[in-house]
């Protein structure tokens, strides 16, 4: 990502989610860290792998490995977070959560 004119790198199994508000992006890393840089988080998910990332919600794009628990509505991260799954990705949130259990 880049931030001040700077490329930046952190490695993807780091990386417990984005989340977008108004052309921010906020990385939650797991030391607990945030990460903001400016973009779109549609830009984002073009540059990751599918079999890691998945966007629940036009907001949120998480890592597959740091969900915790996860309902028809919501997913829980291991941190503790819980995010809301918007009713447009539901159907295929869950087809890729079931997907990436079988795959483990």
């Amino acid at each position: 990502y880049q931030y001040e004119k700077a490329i930046q790198k952190i490695p993807l199994q780091e990386i417990m989610y984005f989340k977008s508000d108004n052309k921010k992006i906020c990385m939650i890393l797991c030391s607990g860290e945030e990460r903001i840089f400016k973009g779109k988080l549609t830009e984002v998910e073009k540059l990751l792998p599918d079999l890691v990332f998945l966007q629940i919600h036009k907001s949120y794009l998480i890592n597959y490995d740091y969900v915790e628990a996860y309902s028809y509505e919501w997913i829980k991260m291991i941190n503790g977070d819980i995010l809301n799954i918007s009713r447009a990705h539901r159907k295929d949130v869950k087809d890729k959560l079931m997907r990436h259990e079988l795959l483990e």
